[in-house]
């Protein structure tokens, strides 16, 4: 249960099967350079589905999130009455079942109703898909500047920091900027 748990988890930033990935942007909302959010709602990012609940694997997620900000030129702010925007997250899993039947036959077969023996098998497949979202929204107005979303079958290994990473630089990329990231040190 808890190797399952692990690569469950992740299913908001770890698509492994090519995932979609979509982006929403307000054309009405301007954000100014060096803009500044504060997480809000990331207490119960997955309701109550206990798969997908793991301390460490949303500790992952919002470093990475916290990452892709900074680069857009966004500052992270302790006290959310002085952020300009909010960040929250969402992520869930659903699992989806389908069947493959083979047919196995053997003998000759000469046109309708003539043939030899034959035997159909019928399994089901469950596959686990992810589904996360990513919302920035304007404080004060609680107007939604931009939504990314994406969806893909999970992987069944456990997530690294790399791969969420690689994962949230894809699903952040049509995010608007703030301005320049802030220079290395």
């Amino acid at each position: 249960m808890s190797y399952r748990l692990l690569s469950l988890a992740g299913a908001a930033l770890l698509m492994s099967c090519g995932p979609s990935v979509t982006s929403q942007l307000n054309p009405n909302v301007t954000v100014p350079q060096g803009a500044t959010y504060a997480w809000v709602g990331t207490d119960n990012v997955n309701g109550s589905d206990p798969v997908v609940s793991n301390e460490i694997v949303h500790s992952m997620i919002q470093k990475s999130i916290q990452d892709e900000m900074a680069t857009k030129g966004y500052k992270l702010v302790a006290d959310k009455a002085a952020a300009q925007f909010y960040v929250r997250y969402y992520f869930g899993t659903q699992t989806q079942t389908s069947y493959m039947t083979t047919t196995m036959g053997a003998g000759p077969g000469w046109g309708w109703g003539w043939g030899g023996m034959g035997m159909s098998t019928t399994q089901p497949i469950e596959t686990t898909q992810g589904n996360a979202i990513v919302d920035l929204v304007q404080m004060g107005t609680n107007t939604m500047v931009w939504r990314g979303t994406m969806t893909g079958d999970l992987s069944n290994k456990a997530p690294t920091q790399q791969k969420v990473d690689q994962a949230t630089a894809k699903l952040m990329a049509g995010m608007p900027s703030a301005g320049p990231p802030p220079a290395k040190k």
